[in-house]
């Protein structure tokens, strides 16, 4: 790994002072509190071979059919904050964090894309003064997203048979917003300006042999 680089990236990478890496011990940026992952797969009971409609004209259409869910919720990842200009006027290795003055987290109520924590809470560190802030010092939007797929089985024969699929990815179309900006004295500081993919279709048709 590149000694100058934080894992995963998190703003704040790179530690700044060459003879004090205590200032650098902070949650990882590989840390997710919450990770659940889910799916399942649900074969109608309908058709022939199951339990109703075994045969005939109504079985041939309502059965084959499958429903599958996969389900992703994940607690955000962790931000730091930077200066837009390096004032310690010394060799650090990585940009100059911010002085923290409080906690930034905002409440619940009050967090909004326009801003996300406390921007308030930092300061510009004087000259020739290092940044009091940690590495991490907050969590950006967590992400939950459900991926859904319909499918139809069709048999051909023995050896073949024909899959059709429907899918939706992010499937409720929630907005999963990504990390603020946290370069302290932007414009957009404290703003979340990027999300992930919203709702996305997909028709497929597979041929199993």
């Amino acid at each position: 790994m590149d000694a100058l680089s934080d894992f995963g990236g998190t703003p704040g990478n790179g530690y700044q002072d060459y003879y004090n890496r205590r200032l650098d011990k902070a949650v990882s940026p590989l840390d997710i509190t919450h990770n659940v992952t889910f799916n399942f797969i649900y074969d109608l009971p309908l058709g022939p071979g199951r339990r109703w409609f075994t045969s005939g004209v109504a079985g041939q259409i309502l059965g084959g059919w499958q429903l599958s869910t996969l389900a992703v919720l994940l607690s955000g990842p962790v931000y730091g904050v930077t200066t837009q200009q390096n004032t310690t006027e010394a060799a650090s290795a990585g940009p100059q964090r911010a002085n923290i003055l409080r906690d930034p987290a905002l409440p619940a109520g009050q967090r909004s894309p326009q801003r996300w924590f406390d921007t308030a809470a930092f300061e510009q560190p004087p000259r020739f003064h290092f940044g009091t802030a940690a590495r991490s010092v907050g969590r950006a939007p967590g992400t939950a997203n459900f991926d859904i797929g319909i499918m139809k089985n069709f048999s051909l024969r023995e050896r073949f048979r024909i899959q059709f699929r429907g899918e939706l990815f992010n499937a409720f179309n929630r907005v999963n917003f990504g990390i603020p900006a946290t370069t302290f004295g932007s414009p957009q500081f404290g703003a979340v300006s990027s999300a992930k993919a919203a709702r996305v279709s997909q028709l497929g048709l597979k041929l199993y042999f």
